[in-house]
């Protein structure tokens, strides 16, 4: 995922326009792309599960449907994987004219389905004629005898619009058995309604047993990317899904996005989880983003457990490669503050104090470990640091300084500590030994060999 806003091409009119995507929400079988022009001017593309039916210019109606997917449905911004994954980037929407989409629809689908569709076109469709048409299905279905299906639209029209005249006739006797149904929401409306028992699942879809027959009918339909949404809609919410369903929604993200989409999702959702963020971890750390993993692990809004990260925290600490300026401090210095074992906090100190150096004055680091001071000042390495601040600027402590520096594999600043040294002291060969170490250590062996020879001079004019 490049992190850039999609942009898809309409053909309006014989026409090729090149659209921004904005968002799309997916709600009751439907997904509707909203994008915008040039002008700034809305424009909308309709779907009913995946199959395209039309687009249109338009500004949406208050209270309508169409408002309504965007408010209760599941709303994906983009830049987002799913929005990727679902507008293939070749493809031209061809918008059509509303009678020929209707006559395409009769063709296609049952007249439920079409009285469903045409339910969410009532912001450049009147509500009257929405209302003839599903009028019109309901009393062809009744002059026939198939009461089942006639109330099937009655339930379509409560949903559309529920003060509807319509609606007084689903207490007619002949409707009795059928009603029943409905209103205890009976088992059996699963086989007898499909299309309803799945909106009604999806508008309870934040407690079970509706989320588990939402994903179960999702999945037998084959309809992956809302079964992938459903899952970051209940996580995003709050409403964490049980230990057996982590691993199906794992397993079905790795099999249709690349790891930079999935750690794009999984990044808005790990702080829910530790098995997310165990799994977004891992993937950072295959891209080598080992600050960016660092930053999962110390996230003080995630509940995860010291002692299970520790291993792992230190491991990446101790990367060469490590950008220290990209890490959260105030959020690891946190972590620390939390952390019980006192070998545990010695240790992230000394893998990341010396890169740290690296990257900021003394007085900055000294300043970041305030906290850790109050915590407890008996860690060795706090110790350290608070000499180094208390010396750095005597002309008289800059040997023990540098070999403090040097401890904390800050070997320039060593060098300049102990070059301070040798010109203030020039018989004291103490600091043209160390000279000779540290320069040797960091495989400048020519440098190291002169102040070894400076060295040797020295012991001879000396003893």
């Amino acid at each position: 995922m490049s992190g850039q806003v999609q942009k898809v091409t309409v053909n309006s009119e014989g026409q090729p326009i090149h659209l921004e995507v904005k968002r799309m929400a997916i709600y009751h079988r439907m997904k509707i792309v909203e994008l915008m022009n040039e002008s700034q001017e809305t424009v909308y593309l309709f779907f009913y599960k995946d199959q395209f039916l039309t687009g249109k210019e338009i500004k949406m109606k208050k209270n309508s449907h169409l408002s309504k997917a965007f408010k209760h449905g599941i709303v994906f911004t983009s830049p987002h994987p799913l929005i990727d994954g679902f507008l293939r980037k070749d493809q031209v929407f061809q918008f059509k004219s509303t009678n020929l989409v209707f006559k395409a629809l009769l063709k296609q689908y049952s007249q439920q389905e079409v009285a469903l569709i045409l339910s969410f076109f009532d912001s450049f469709l009147s509500k009257d004629k929405i209302n003839e048409v599903m009028k019109k299905f309901f009393y062809d279905y009744r002059r026939n005898g198939q009461y089942r299906l006639a109330f099937q639209i009655l339930m379509i029209v409560r949903l559309f619009d529920s003060k509807n005249t319509m609606l007084e006739l689903s207490n007619s006797l002949e409707y009795s058995k059928h009603k029943i149904l409905y209103d205890l929401n009976d088992p059996t409306l699963q086989a007898n309604d499909p299309l309803y028992a799945e909106i009604m699942s999806f508008k309870k879809r934040a407690n079970d047993p509706y989320f588990s027959n939402l994903q179960t009918t999702l999945a037998q339909e084959y309809r992956w990317m809302d079964v992938i949404a459903i899952y970051i809609d209940q996580i995003t919410n709050g409403t964490i899904p049980t230990e057996q369903q982590f691993p199906a929604f794992i397993k079905l993200i790795s099999a249709r996005f690349s790891e930079q989409d999935r750690i794009y999702m999984l990044s808005n959702l790990s702080i829910q989880s530790t098995k997310l963020q165990t799994e977004l971890v891992k993937l950072l750390e295959n891209q080598a983003r080992y600050e960016d993993a660092i930053n999962v692990l110390i996230d003080d809004r995630t509940e995860t457990s010291n002692v299970s990260i520790h291993g792992q925290l230190l491991n990446m600490l101790e990367k060469d490669t490590l950008q220290v300026e990209q890490i959260e401090l105030e959020n690891l210095s946190t972590y620390l503050q939390n952390e019980q074992k006192l070998k545990n906090i010695e240790e992230i100190l000394y893998s990341f104090i010396p890169k740290f150096l690296n990257k900021a004055e003394l007085t900055d680091v000294h300043d970041w470990l305030q906290p850790l001071f109050q915590f407890d000042e008996s860690l060795p390495i706090l110790k350290t640091i608070q000499e180094m601040k208390t010396i750095k600027d005597d002309p008289d402590q800059q040997l023990t300084l540098g070999k403090m520096y040097h401890r904390l594999q800050q070997h320039q600043h060593a060098i300049d500590c102990f070059n301070w040294e040798m010109e203030m002291n020039p018989r004291d060969p103490e600091p043209v030994q160390w000279l000779t170490k540290v320069y040797l250590e960091l495989g400048m062996v020519e440098e190291s060999a002169n102040y070894k020879y400076i060295y040797s001079s020295m012991r001879k004019i000396s003893g």
